[in-house]
């Protein structure tokens, strides 16, 4: 879980992999140059025919060249992502925003363009001569690699600007949503994994022993529950986690409840078991998928925008992760050890309220639009005849509900599109 946790911060962070890339252009300029030193140079240049084989001044001056250029295009894609950033917020939801912040394609851009940058300097570093008594170096490796390297950019650039205006369309940005939660139900709810179904044990309400609380405030990312049924289990405890991913945890707020001997807990063995962020992700959270779907449709069906096309675009992928989530197995809150005692309970999202949290604003949003409640009731009566019984009794309210807003809108329609009689 640990692992899982640096690797989640690590694609979200925006600067690593450019960082990277840099990094490896400035020792690849480094090694060029060395290997230019290595080889030997005639007066002219690089012994390799292939490579620069100019005056320093001439060297310079290319490199100085591709630097300013690629600092200026770097801005340009910088104010472009930014300007994504933006529209994105406005238009569609602040949450959507991650799907840009992880793009592989633009922190790729950026990178290439910097390290273009970074290159070009280090070779400026390494070329000397032009003057009375200092060495003549021109690393021709060098500027014939920076050569490539705007050359690659050149090409970066255009797959940037091409990729960019696709996966601005809320077509993309929904699919983009749609596939990243798909993939968090298949890892948080495997439909191939058989749970450990026990008998619930029935626990009453006791004094804790002791009382776990959380060291700073922040939004809880995930919880490591293996890691704390195994410290209840090598301590002889019984651990109640109270907070579920997702929620705002207070400073100072419950984390965990224990019975039995007490944990011994630093602040950073605390931080391990529960990362508390300063926004929702999408580690262990599946109704944040959800959650960012309906804010788009939601945001869809508002006066200043009203584009139900767009909302009923947004169910239909609710549509598809609802039916993926309703065919799965819920993990159990109760979990016990191999001798069958009971060492934790954890409060857990159950099946009504992903259901609550699909159709509940769209429908009040959406009760005046008739595309989305007839997509509505299509969706929820398809629901309700394709999952298990247990599953579908959830949907009966609701759907009860949007079938008397849609007969509404129905007389609504009726009326005011029926012939008036003569004055």
């Amino acid at each position: 879980m640990k692992l899982s946790r640096e690797q989640e911060r690590a694609f979200q962070s925006f600067w690593l992999l450019p960082a990277a890339i840099v990094i490896a252009a400035v020792l690849a300029a480094t090694a060029l140059a060395e290997v230019d030193r290595f080889l030997g140079l005639t007066e002219g240049g690089s012994a390799y025919q292939v490579a620069f084989g100019g005056s320093p001044e001439a060297a310079r001056s290319i490199l100085s060249t591709i630097a300013g250029s690629m600092l200026t295009l770097t801005a340009l894609v910088f104010s472009i992502t930014i300007l994504v950033l933006q529209l994105a917020s406005s238009q569609f939801s602040p949450r959507a925003l991650r799907t840009f912040l992880t793009d592989t394609t633009s922190k790729v851009t950026l990178g290439v363009f910097l390290a273009t940058f970074a290159f070009a300097l280090t070779g400026l570093r390494s070329t000397s001569g032009g003057t009375p008594g200092q060495e003549l170096f021109v690393p021709g490796l060098v500027v014939t690699g920076a050569f490539l390297l705007v050359a690659v950019s050149l090409g970066v650039f255009l797959t940037y600007i091409h990729h960019t205006a696709s996966r601005i369309r809320v077509s993309s940005i929904i699919s983009s949503i749609h596939a990243e939660t798909a993939r968090l139900i298949d890892r948080v709810y495997p439909a191939s994994e058989e749970a450990q179904r026990r008998k619930a044990v029935e626990v009453g309400e006791t004094e804790p022993d002791q009382i776990v609380r959380a060291p700073r405030a922040g939004v809880l990312a995930s919880v490591d529950y293996d890691g704390i049924l195994r410290l209840a289990e090598e301590s002889d405890s019984l651990v109640a986690v109270r907070p579920m991913p997702g929620g705002f945890v207070r400073k100072n707020a419950e984390l965990m409840r224990v019975q039995g001997h007490k944990l011994d807990l630093s602040e950073r063995e605390v931080a391990s078991l529960f990362a508390l962020q300063e926004e929702r992700t999408m580690e262990q959270d599946v109704a944040y998928g959800f959650r960012q779907l309906v804010d788009i449709a939601v945001r869809a069906l508002s006066p200043g925008t009203n584009d139900p096309s767009t909302c009923v675009s947004a169910l239909d992928r609710i549509f598809d992760l609802l039916h993926r989530l309703g065919t799965r197995p819920f993990p159990p809150e109760q979990r016990f050890d191999e001798s069958g005692h009971l060492r934790l309970i954890a409060r857990l999202p159950d099946w009504g309220s992903y259901v609550n949290l699909a159709f509940d604003e769209i429908h009040h949003y959406g009760k005046d639009a008739p595309p989305v409640i007839g997509r509505l009731e299509a969706i929820m009566e398809e629901l309700a005849e394709s999952l298990p019984a247990d599953r579908a009794a959830s949907l009966h309210a609701p759907l009860a509900a949007v079938r008397a807003t849609r007969r509404r809108v129905s007389r609504e329609s009726a009326t005011v599109s029926a012939p008036k009689g003569a004055a």
